[in-house]
This record gives C-alpha cells, structure tokens and sequence, in this order.
C-alpha cells in the first residue's frame, strides 16, 4: 500500500483488484489533518487514541470503532 499526501489529500493505492485495505499501525504517529476519498475505521487493540473529525474531538478506547467517511477532514493524534 503506497501512501502519499498533497496538501490535505492523502492518496491511497489500493492493492490489484481490491478496494480494502488492511493497515496494522504499531508506531505511535499522528497523522495530521487530512481527507481521503475511502472510508476509514480505526479500532485501536491497544492504548487510546485521540482523532478531530469535523470540528469534534474523539476519545477511542480499545475495543470501540470510529467510522471516518469519505471526504471528511481529520487528524489522528497516537498515544
């Protein structure tokens, strides 16, 4: 999977013949304030993280999931 950013868009490259991507993050990183044209899901397994999505903060505990739509800016602040 190739992630790159321009300004706020980031462009996702999807594997041949998929439309999912699967992304296991263990580095605790932010990443800052961008928008997509693929729907996200965050579901932490571990620790709590912070995510601002339409001028609203989120708290994400282990075992909850946070939909991100298509389009929406945000940002993901690691524990």
């Amino acid at each position: 999977m190739d992630r790159s950013t321009n300004g706020l868009f980031e462009k996702v490259d999807f594997d041949e013949h998929s439309s999912v991507q699967i992304y296991l993050n263990n580095e605790p990183k932010d990443f800052p304030m961008h928008w997509h044209t693929a729907m996200e899901i965050i579901m932490p397994l571990e620790n709590t993280f912070a995510v601002s999505m339409n001028n609203m903060a989120y708290s994400i505990q282990v075992g909850e999931i946070l939909f991100i739509p298509p389009g929406e800016l945000h940002e993901i602040y690691a524990p």
